[in-house]
């Protein structure tokens, strides 16, 4: 694993902080919908915890997509992360990054355009036009290049063949692994996850099994001084690429990964706020 920090906390930390603090001082209909699902769904995950720690963890992470939000347009960001660029010997050939709703996850696709590096979002139908809107807007302050950037939806059904037509022509896949990747078919049920099994979208895995192509795991990290990624160890799926049948084994390691820091830092994680779609 290798860890790239960029030393950096928001210009405006101090005032999204206090609007954090006036929205929960008079909380309306929506907040106090958010705050009931995302007790119900992280309290099934954690059930040993209490209403004070469940209820901490759901003010950090209300302010925890405040600044991600706010961090994608961030001019100061966007300069550090062009110093830091993604190491040349990591993304070494085309392949799947892997990645989640977790910590400043929005960023992800400013770096690959600030590494030049380039890639297609995987996304799901219905934020494909909100999500294709905000990075062409985004990446394309950080790439010339005017192909260096491409949007295609997880259902539509020739995904596999516009994805074999980008990796040929030197661009990476970006999939959100906890997001809905792939057809109803391409269902895990029952994956292990802290407490209680989830079903998840193994997109991810019976692609890189079919095209052969190796995951490259990055996870956005937060701390009080700082932000980056971890660039974690690539995963060779073509390994195992003569039985796609056998599928599951990838997609569990993938969640370890994810596990492993929520272990951690439960509330960089957006999908507390919809895991209860992804029960069994």
């Amino acid at each position: 694993m290798h860890t790239i920090d960029f030393y950096y906390k928001h210009p405006n930390f101090g005032k999204i902080l206090r609007d954090l603090k006036s929205e929960f001082t008079k909380p309306d209909a929506t907040l106090l919908a958010d705050w009931y699902r995302f007790e119900k769904n992280i309290a099934k995950q954690f059930p040993k915890a209490g209403k004070d720690w469940l209820f901490w963890q759901f003010e950090q992470a209300c302010l925890n997509q405040m600044l991600a939000v706010e961090e994608t347009t961030c001019q100061l960001l966007q300069k550090k992360m062009s110093k830091s660029i993604i190491p040349d010997s990591y993304l070494r050939v085309p392949g799947i990054v892997a990645t989640f709703h977790f910590a400043s996850y929005r960023i992800l696709g400013k770096w690959l355009a600030l590494s030049r590096r380039r890639f297609m979002l995987i996304v799901s139908d219905r934020v494909k036009d909100d999500q294709e809107d905000l990075f062409y807007r985004e990446v394309k302050s950080c790439n010339p290049d005017p192909d260096g950037f491409l949007v295609a939806s997880a259902n539509d059904r020739r995904l596999i063949f516009k994805i074999r037509n980008a990796i040929s022509e030197g661009y990476h896949i970006m999939i959100y692994v906890d997001g809905n990747v792939g057809s109803r078919s391409d269902v895990l049920e029952n994956l292990p996850f802290f407490k209680t099994p989830v079903k998840v979208q193994i997109g991810v895995e019976r692609i890189a099994k079919m095209l052969n192509v190796p995951i490259y795991p990055i996870i956005a990290n937060r701390t009080a001084a700082s932000l980056g990624f971890k660039l974690l160890t690539p995963i060779f799926a073509f390994d195992t690429a003569g039985d796609i049948s056998d599928l599951g084994s990838i997609t569990g390691k993938l969640f370890n990964i994810l596990s492993a820091d929520l272990q951690i830092h439960p509330y960089l994680w957006e999908n507390w706020f919809y895991l209860d779609e992804f029960y069994s």
